[in-house]
């Protein structure tokens, strides 16, 4: 399972975002309701209805469209939804069954009477009128559970995101992704068809940073801050296409990391605590999957930190990377991972650096028995290090190579 929520500014495309990721992956449309209990979940309906979703709150949405009966042109267009013949007693399960399902996954209120059976509650309808365990007497916990359970193996995109407090709620699971969709102001005016540029733009400042009344929920740009992608709505549809194949939003690997991108992750990491004033660069050296060592470059141990005036070369603006190395007092993050390990140690492993190995470090990888070399970035292609490993038998191989929509760093979030 996963979930995908869609956050950004007016016009920015979102919901064309959204039914292009459904026809690509067949996700289900939610969206997060208004001043109900924690948030009700409900599908997604006529056009009309999902855009009023996040500004009315009693604002009633049935099944969800799918990317057939959502027709889209240009990122931001308006789709025309045939409106959807659903009795009263269908919406409410809909809604009951998404608010059960989300709440068990993301609020884990478990033990309290739950929110959406005071909302059968108050709509008259009984829980067996619209098909629900009556046997769970409407305790949130059995109810939760079970309906939860019966949708663990579906997909989501949730749109509606409008506060920081919403987001957080979501990062509570590992199966949530943050997508934020932008695009050019100018471009969103025009999709706004407004003669009234102040009015939008004041509209944008409320929608963005909240208005002075409403500072704890810091508004949609401090959801985009939380954002693990970004993609930009700037073109046509076959572009935007193009751009939500690439980001592979669905890789398991975006929600737990292979070992490659784990291990990359840890010598990013490793890079932070590097003091070369030229360059941070990270090392880890794994065996069968498991830490050896870690390694960072920098000034040796007796020495003052390359950042502090430590190394006279690095210092030097008219030294251009990868040359006169031989003068520079850094020891780099190869060799330190490696003389950490010991031989021993790194017969058969591998070696994650977040710079490709420069003539040196290719040579003491070698000798330390090393048998696979995984880099972020490439550094000194002419250098002959490429080729040296290569030769010598070594796998080699660039992380983007084989991971493309994948990050190789880790990423942070910002308050």
């Amino acid at each position: 399972m996963v979930v995908v929520g869609i956050v950004g500014p007016q016009q920015s495309g979102k919901k064309t975002v959204a039914a292009t990721l459904q026809k690509l992956h067949g996700f289900k449309i939610l969206t997060i309701g208004g001043n109900t209990p924690q948030g009700v979940f409900v599908h997604g309906g006529t056009k009309k209805e999902v855009e009023e979703a996040s500004n009315t709150p009693d604002a009633r949405l049935s099944a969800a469209p799918t990317a057939e009966t959502t027709p889209a042109t240009t990122p931001g267009a308006r789709e025309a939804v045939a409106p959807y013949e659903e009795s009263k007693a269908t919406e409410a399960a809909t809604a009951v069954m998404d608010y059960c399902k989300f709440a068990v996954l993301f609020t884990h209120s478990v033990g309290s009477t739950c929110s959406a059976f005071r909302t059968v509650q108050r709509s008259g309808l009984s829980l067996a009128a619209i098909g629900c365990i009556p046997t769970c007497g409407g305790v949130c916990g059995a109810c939760n559970l079970l309906l939860g359970m019966q949708h663990w193996g579906e997909d989501f995109l949730v749109l509606g995101f409008r506060t920081l407090e919403q987001v957080k709620v979501f990062r509570k699971r590992p199966i949530f992704l943050l997508l934020a969709v932008d695009a050019p102001l100018l471009c969103r005016l025009r999709r706004s068809g407004t003669q009234d540029v102040s009015a939008f733009l004041a509209h944008e400042d409320r929608l963005m940073f909240g208005s002075d009344a409403e500072k704890e929920s810091h508004g949609i740009y401090a959801c985009m801050r939380q954002a693990d992608a970004i993609v930009l709505g700037d073109r046509d549809l076959a572009s935007l296409e193009k751009k939500l194949s690439a980001l592979d939003i669905v890789n398991p690997e975006r929600r737990r990391p292979s070992w490659d991108a784990y291990f990359m992750r840890l010598a990013s990491l490793a890079a932070s605590r590097a003091n070369c004033l030229k360059r941070r660069v990270g090392a880890i050296v794994v065996r069968s999957n498991r830490l050896v060592s870690t390694g960072y470059n920098g000034t040796h141990s007796a020495a003052v930190n390359c950042l502090d005036g430590g190394c006279e070369r690095c210092s030097d603006p008219t030294v251009h990377a990868g040359r006169q190395l031989e003068a520079c007092s850094c020891i780099h993050a190869e060799a330190n991972a490696l003389l950490e390990a010991g031989r021993e140690r790194c017969l058969g492993g591998a070696i994650y650096v977040t710079l490709l190995p420069c003539l040196s470090c290719a040579k003491l990888t070698i000798q330390a028995g090393i048998k696979r070399v995984v880099y972020a970035e490439a550094y000194d292609t002419q250098s002959g290090s490429l080729e040296l490993l290569r030769n010598a038998g070594l796998e080699v191989y660039r992380f983007s190579d084989r991971h493309p929509s994948i990050p190789h760093a880790i990423v942070s979030f910002a308050e």
